[in-house]
């Protein structure tokens, strides 16, 4: 498991460098539960930024945003060779199988966090294999 390997890399790192540690507790592999996860490189937080969207209906909407953490994946990405890839490619991969496989759109906004569907129907993207196996199976 790929991702699971990368962040016991990642804890490891944390540990060695006392980032938001205490060896001394015993719990939570050292890792302190009311500290971020992921920290930047100066080894800070990650911070989310506000801003602000222009729907199609014209509404403005004000969203949370953390650039430097999808930064860092996207430069992830990059380095493993994959062309294209970012942090929201991720989550339309994860939607798509999400959708192929539950046929629920309700779950793809639930799991992605969306308030409607239809925010979340913007992430799905299926292939046409994937679509073409859903209309066999659907007959």
């Amino acid at each position: 498991m790929p991702l699971v390997d990368a962040l016991q890399a990642y804890l490891v790192h944390r540990i060695e460098r006392e980032i938001g540690t205490d060896m001394d507790s015993g719990q939570y592999r050292g890792l302190l539960p009311h500290q971020p996860l992921i920290f930047s490189g100066r080894g800070t937080g990650m911070s989310q930024n506000t801003k602000r969207r222009v729907l199609e209906t014209g509404e403005h909407r004000d969203y949370k945003a953390c650039d430097s953490l999808q930064s860092h994946v996207t430069r992830l990405y990059r380095r493993a060779g994959l062309a294209g890839g970012s942090s929201h490619s991720g989550r339309r991969t994860f939607a798509g199988k999400v959708l192929a496989s539950t046929a629920d759109i309700d779950a793809v906004a639930q799991l992605l966090g969306h308030s409607s569907i239809e925010c979340s129907q913007r992430y799905v993207d299926l292939a046409p294999a994937v679509l073409s196996q859903m209309f066999a199976d659907a007959l």
